[in-house]
């Protein structure tokens, strides 16, 4: 069947039944070949043209072939269908002036569609099971769990920072085997909005970039934007230095400092800030902290003087009594613990020599 594909909308109109039809496939591997373009005598493509009155580029063919049939290319423009197994193969040529820069435009768009439709179980596969974002900890922590479901993608969202938290789950539509979008509408808020989020995947890693998510968690939870790990949360030998907090070094001696209340300064320095100090009776640096939801219970406090004297505190809300370890000379802690707004529990302190 010859016809004339002469306008945009002739070969936009060919390009997406292209897409459509070969979605449809349920067979093998399907690779997308694109012939080389070679001047030629021009041709019309409507029947009756006068060939010599032009000169068009080459028919640029789009091949499909699957491991056992090859569709060849055709001298003639035409859109051709070809029954194989069932299923509806393309065989499209276009050779139309002033088409063939357009058409290279479109292809890339159309080739994003094309590599759907053979997706194969694993690419699905290479999405299923657990990722976890950078920098998690026992109070904060970003988890997405996928499982393939058809051609597409069940997934879940968790998300949680201290006591707050939130959770998107969906079908998520591939695009690519490498790109998934999930989106939900929302009709019966005013004004109507729709939800979405765009998981791209790069070898053992998902970029996550959301809009209009803010409803899915608590205060503090935000799926906007992310990086994601494979499978469950590594941990950071150096938590405190990763946020900004302390220097390797120091990390080291309040490691060695607080012993077993290290874990738990971790845990309650969630949400922190660093000070530096000078006053009077206190030269040095002061970090403060606590767990989002959580605080007065959930907090600590890290004092390091000009003289290299140090100090941490952390309240532990399952004893109910706050700890303090130092390395000052009077085994107390300095002035910045005057002001330190924690719970009302028994102070304890664990002196250190210097």
């Amino acid at each position: 069947m010859k016809r004339s594909l002469g306008t945009r909308l002739e070969i936009d109109r060919a390009l997406t039944e292209l897409g459509r039809q070969l979605a449809r496939l349920d067979a093998g591997e399907i690779r997308i070949l694109c012939g080389g373009l070679e001047n030629q005598s021009g041709f019309s493509t409507e029947a009756g043209g006068n060939p010599s009155s032009h000169r068009f580029p080459a028919p640029i063919p789009i091949r499909v072939r699957l491991p056992t049939t090859e569709i060849n290319a055709n001298n003639s423009p035409c859109q051709k269908w070809q029954d194989i197994n069932g299923a509806r193969i393309v065989r499209l040529f276009l050779s139309h002036a002033g088409a063939y820069a357009h058409l290279m435009n479109l292809l890339i768009l159309t080739l994003g569609l094309l590599s759907i439709a053979p997706l194969h179980a694993s690419d699905l596969a290479s999405w299923a099971g657990q990722w976890t974002m950078e920098h998690s900890s026992p109070v904060f922590q970003y988890s997405i769990r996928f499982e393939p479901q058809g051609k597409d993608l069940k997934f879940q969202m968790e998300a949680y920072s201290g006591t707050h938290s939130g959770s998107i789950e969906g079908i998520a539509k591939l695009q690519s085997p490498n790109q998934a979008v999930w989106r939900e509408e929302h009709r019966d808020i005013k004004p109507p909005f729709v939800s979405e989020v765009v998981f791209t995947k790069q070898g053992d890693q998902i970029s996550v970039s959301a809009k209009n998510t803010q409803y899915y968690g608590g205060a503090g939870i935000s799926f906007d934007e992310g990086t994601y790990l494979r499978g469950p949360a590594k941990e950071d030998p150096y938590p405190l230095v990763s946020h900004a907090l302390l220097t390797r070094e120091e990390e080291d001696r309040v490691r060695k400092l607080a012993g077993e209340d290290y874990p738990l300064v971790v845990t309650c320095l969630q949400l922190a800030r660093v000070d530096e100090v000078q006053e009077k009776d206190f030269r040095g640096k002061v970090v403060d902290g606590f767990v989002r939801g959580a605080a007065p219970y959930m907090n600590a406090r890290i004092t390091i003087e000009t003289d290299g004297a140090m100090t941490v505190g952390v309240t532990d809300s399952e004893k109910e009594q706050i700890r303090i370890h130092t390395t000052r000379k009077d085994g107390k802690a300095p002035s910045p613990f005057n002001s330190w707004e924690t719970a009302k529990y028994p102070v304890v302190y664990r002196s250190t020599k210097p």
